[in-house]
């Protein structure tokens, strides 16, 4: 095998957070390249899975660990193909960096490991047309798009099949609900427009956001939409480690005491005021909702974790990561022990020097804001994953503690509210 590396530069006029919110969101980008669905299954090593998607009636699987990142500046994604003579490893880096205010230097960096009597120039043209051609042109749409809406990106995607007559007939009960009027057309635009991923769990705050309205009024019109057919109501169980979807429901009756995460190995009771969570789905009658998954690892899904590394066992590795003012907690998935990490402007030191054991040894918990370093040392026999996540829950959230206190909504599900108090 031959190791080789490959790399484009794009100048952009967008900012580096905006760029970065944009591409963290790998799973709609495999959508718009045109990649098939992906399946996983556990792998017997720790900290893998393994992926798999048919192309051409083959079948092609391959070895992932966990994505790795530093908010906004790097990504990193490696897959490890299995039994493939001619590709042995892949690793695909994306690195950001500000060159002027509003405008950002992308360089994507891709790495394989291959058949040493593979030439060069036909691996160089296969990348061009596979990789780089494609994110050129993807990054083109992206920019105009920013140009015009100076707001979160959209990417365009196949329109979906209606049911036109039920659609119809809800909005026009809709609009004759106490609903504010003009939050009726944003609905119809997302339930025609949006991508399968952004109609199986909506949540109503981060829509309003998006649309710059009032979020108790669109959680609102998502209530008097599920009355009239439009959406379905679930509700969301997430695990309190990893801040992830375990599992949803129809109704608060339906909750048990108890729940399990697969990926954090934990049993939990479960809170109504943080770990259940109101979202919707497009009503089937409408419109079918496609559940398939195009990334496996898509950092989009935990938008509270600023930073993912792997530290190999013995190994040391270091990072530089930009950090706002505020409070941080850094933990390892072996470990489930939340670490604080204080982040204050007047603070004068910018460095956190922490080593794996038996025991975690920390130097520093405070550090400057903006521009700060970690060391990182795993004295251990495994691979440890270290993230750092903000300590604050997304304030976003509908939960079921806060929506079953609204008399509204009371009125509207009188079923849900009394499976409320049989759960509590």
């Amino acid at each position: 095998m031959k190791s080789r590396q490959y790399s484009r530069k794009f100048e952009l006029s967008i900012p580096r957070k905006e760029l970065w919110n944009f591409l963290i969101e790998t799973d709609k980008i495999n959508r718009f390249f045109g990649f098939p669905p992906m399946t996983s299954t556990p792998s017997p090593q720790k900290n893998l899975v393994i992926g798999s998607w048919r192309i051409l009636g083959f079948t092609m699987s391959w070895e992932e660990p966990p994505f790795e990142w530093l908010e906004p500046i790097y990504l990193f994604v490696q897959r490890n193909p299995l039994n493939n003579f001619f590709l042995k490893k892949t690793s695909l880096i994306f690195s950001l960096e500000e060159s002027k205010e509003e405008q950002t230097t992308l360089e994507i960096a891709l790495s394989l490991e291959t058949a040493s009597f593979l030439p060069n120039f036909v691996i160089e043209k296969i990348l061009d047309f596979l990789v780089f051609k494609r994110y050129a042109h993807l990054l083109r749409f992206c920019e105009e798009n920013y140009k015009t809406r100076k707001k979160s990106f959209t990417l365009p995607s196949p329109r979906p099949r209606l049911q036109e007559q039920i659609l119809k007939n809800g909005l026009n009960q809709l609009k004759q609900k106490p609903v504010s009027q003009k939050l009726i057309p944003y609905l119809e635009q997302h339930i025609r427009t949006a991508p399968d991923k952004d109609c199986i769990n909506m949540r109503p705050f981060v829509l309003a956001d998006a649309w710059q309205e009032d979020r108790l009024e669109v959680l609102r019109l998502f209530l008097y939409a599920t009355t009239c057919g439009l959406l379905e109501m679930k509700w969301e169980i997430l695990c309190p480690n990893c801040r992830i979807f375990k599992g949803s429901v129809a109704s608060l009756s339906q909750l048990k005491q108890k729940a399990h995460c697969e990926t954090c190995q934990i049993e939990f009771n479960i809170n109504f005021d943080q770990y259940v969570e109101l979202c919707f789905s497009i009503h089937p009658a409408i419109r079918k909702i496609s559940g398939e998954v195009f990334c496996l690892g898509n950092p989009a899904n935990t938008p509270h974790v600023v930073m993912q590394l792997r530290i190999p066992p013995k190994a040391e590795k270091t990072a530089k990561i930009f950090l706002p003012e505020g409070s941080f907690q850094l933990w390892n998935r072996r470990d489930s022990k939340k670490i604080p990490i204080l982040v204050q402007t007047k603070n004068l030191q910018r460095h956190v020097s922490i080593i794996f054991g038996e025991k975690p040894k920390i130097e520093v918990r405070e550090i400057k804001e903006k521009e700060s370093f970690f060391y990182f040392k795993n004295n251990t026999e495994n691979e440890i994953l270290v993230l750092l996540e903000k300590t604050a829950w997304d304030e976003r959230q509908v939960t079921a503690a806060f929506v079953t206190s609204l008399q509204e909504f009371g009125d509207l599900f009188p079923s849900q509210v009394f499976g409320s108090r049989r759960g509590t």
